[in-house]
């Protein structure tokens, strides 16, 4: 950990562990060549997966986006309702309503949805997932898992 704190990119020098380590391996002889090679093709995978998530992560959708797609709605839904006004009479407050309902949730729904990495309810649960991938390969290493007490679900390992 303390190698990796100072980075500003620190997923990146735990990549860059990692190839240390692997090569640190290869030399002490503890992994054979074709080892090797399958760990560096692991570690590129893992960095254009990484890669491809910062960008997803760093994609700003500008302020005109949202101001567009709010104005839009708002203006179809204004022409929808003069449109059948004559022809429905004051049953038009209620579908105007109706057909508005999906519009507005779609819109919030899109402004929800934009930043899936903020550790919000609905965003992809990169927490989790880690969470999983590590128990996973601890249990592989033999490691025993423990539970932490202050919250009963965080999982830290004993190393």
């Amino acid at each position: 950990m303390e190698k990796v704190t100072h980075h500003s990119n620190v997923p990146l020098a735990l990549l860059d562990q990692h190839g240390q380590d692997i090569s640190q391996l290869h030399s002490d002889k503890a992994v054979n060549d074709y080892q090797q090679i399958q760990l560096d093709s692991t570690l590129v995978r893992l960095s254009t997966s990484m890669g491809q998530a910062e960008r997803i992560k760093k994609t700003v959708f500008p302020p005109t986006y949202a101001f567009m797609l709010t104005t839009f709605i708002y203006l179809f839904l204004a022409i929808f309702s003069i449109s059948i006004a004559e022809s429905i009479g004051i049953w038009q407050v209620g579908l105007s309503t109706l057909v508005s309902i999906p519009f507005i949730l779609l819109m919030r729904t899109a402004k929800v949805l934009q930043d899936p990495f903020e550790n919000e309810p609905s965003d992809t649960p990169m927490t989790a997932i880690s969470n999983t991938i590590e128990l996973n390969l601890r249990q592989l290493l033999g490691e025993s898992p423990i539970v932490d007490d202050s919250s009963g679900d965080n999982p830290f390992y004993t190393m």
